[in-house]
């Protein structure tokens, strides 16, 4: 599951800014997804780090992170399940994309939106692997702790 975002416009980055998590209740995920995954979005000098925290249906926890540069240039992924790149960048409603490309041909790309409510934030992910069918989650988090900057 991939989760991940903001910088341009100072002020629409640090209302995402802060620690999210996931509201089981409204989000669409498959029942074999890993669970209770925690967001953390804090400001960065070259852009954002966008930290996931995720609880594994082993009871294992699996945290990673990344700086998202907002310019949409590939850059090596840091994430575990997927070694190839990773582009962030802006999109014109304030929303955030980032597209990871595996080198196993899977590609995730993930679109962070900011809703009017300043308590939430959603991520809408697709994810596209050859030979199999395209995966949708739907994500909503609730704000835990703002960041301050």
């Amino acid at each position: 599951m991939a989760l991940i975002i903001l910088l341009g416009c100072p002020c629409a980055a640090q209302e995402a800014f802060g620690t999210w998590k996931m509201d089981p209740a409204r989000s669409i995920l498959d029942s074999s997804e890993t669970r209770a995954p925690i967001v953390r979005i804090e400001s960065h000098p070259k852009g954002e780090v966008f930290t996931v925290e995720r609880l594994r249906r082993n009871g294992q926890t699996q945290t990673w992170s990344a700086i998202l540069y907002m310019d949409g240039k590939p850059r090596d992924s840091p994430r575990l399940d997927c070694s190839g790149t990773l582009a962030s960048r802006r999109l014109e409603n304030s929303s955030v994309e980032l597209l990871w490309s595996c080198e196993n041909d899977r590609v995730m790309r993930l679109i962070r939106h900011t809703p009017s409510d300043p308590n939430h934030l959603i991520l809408d992910e697709t994810e596209s692997r050859p030979n199999h069918p395209d995966q949708f989650r739907h994500i909503v988090l609730k704000r835990q702790r703002p960041t301050r900057d």
